[in-house]
């Protein structure tokens, strides 16, 4: 099944690739890594997702998931971004950060 964090996965996964078959291979066994620790990890969350909503409360376990929705799309907004700025820097337009 696809959905959100499954495509910003992919996309961030895709982003930056080398090209070379070491690199490639390297990549793909640092990413199996990777994805078994996360899946190590929502797997702790979600079998302790009871307790942790009755410790929490109805209007915190809310924001939570809200903000856990809005994680995939920041990392897939990051990734977008990283891939359009230096076309646009390579066209003369220059973006600068007002802190």
């Amino acid at each position: 099944m696809m959905g959100p964090g499954s495509i910003a996965a992919a996309t961030a996964l895709d982003a930056n690739r080398s090209g070379g078959m070491r690199e490639d291979v390297v990549a793909a066994l640092a990413s199996l890594r990777v994805a078994t620790l996360v899946s190590l990890a929502i797997y702790a969350a979600y079998s302790r997702a009871a307790a942790f909503s009755q410790w929490a409360g109805a209007a915190e376990t809310r924001v939570i998931t809200r903000l856990s929705a809005f994680l995939p799309m920041a990392v897939s907004v990051l990734t977008g971004l990283a891939d359009f700025l230096p076309g646009l820097t390579a066209h003369g337009i220059h973006l600068q950060v007002q802190p």
